[in-house]
Formats: C-alpha cells, structure tokens, sequence
C-alpha cells in the first residue's frame, strides 16, 4: 500500500509513481462505475491532463477508504452527502464546462508509465501523451 498516495510529493521513486497512476486509474474507473448518475458528472477522460482533477481524486479516494474503516456509517453518509457531490462541482467548475462536453466520457485510454503527464509529478514538466486502447 502506498503511504500517503494523496500526497504527490510522498511518490518519489518511479516505482512509487507507477503505483499512485495504478491506483489512481482504478479509483477512476471506481467512481464513474459506481458513483456517475449523470453523464454531465463524470470525470473527463483527459483527468491525467489536470493536476487539479489528480490531486482531488487521491483525496477523495483516501477519504472514501478512512470512511470506509470507521467503526459507524458517520463518515460513510457524509462522504456520500459532502464529500463526493463538492468534489463533482470543483471538478466541474474548475473544467469550465461539464464533463459531457469536456473530452468524450466513459472510461478513457490507459496511458502506459512512461507517457503519462508529469505535470503532477514534476511541475513544469509534460510528456506528449499517447494512448493505448482498453
């Protein structure tokens, strides 16, 4: 398990790199499995493109998982009342458009290690993206 995954700066070998793009994929693909009721508010395929978007999903993600271990449903319902529904309207607002006219939603392209954006990683820094299909 990665230390502090929300946290770009704790990631600092490739290795470690490599595990927070895996886990932050599968949170993605978690949350508009599980969690997209409208197309308008679904993550933008090209969320590997915002450091914004990456940085709010890890944090969403390790709150859903602390709220998950909580001993009552507490923290569990205000995820889901708080948490979630602030996350989409940040997400949406910080986009300038919904997500349905953003970039084609659905599950995006899985970009492989060595292409995807550094911005997160590395401000400053970007690799041209290429795209494999799932």
């Amino acid at each position: 398990m990665l230390l502090r995954p929300w946290e770009p700066a704790s990631c600092r070998t490739p290795q470690l790199r490599q595990q927070r793009w895996c886990w932050l994929e599968a949170v993605v693909d978690w949350l508009v499995t599980e969690y997209t009721w409208e197309v308008g508010d679904m993550i933008p395929a090209c969320w590997p493109q915002h450091p914004h978007l990456v940085h709010e999903i890890a944090v969403l993600a390790d709150q859903r998982r602390r709220a998950g271990h909580a001993l009552t449903s507490d923290a569990l319902e205000e995820w889901h009342r708080h948490n979630l529904p602030a996350f989409t309207e940040r997400m949406k607002s910080r986009c300038g458009t919904t997500a349905k006219t953003a970039t084609k939603p659905g599950r995006r392209k899985a970009a492989t290690p060595d292409t995807r954006p550094r911005s997160a990683d590395a401000p400053g820094r970007t690799i041209s993206r290429r795209t494999s299909g799932r």
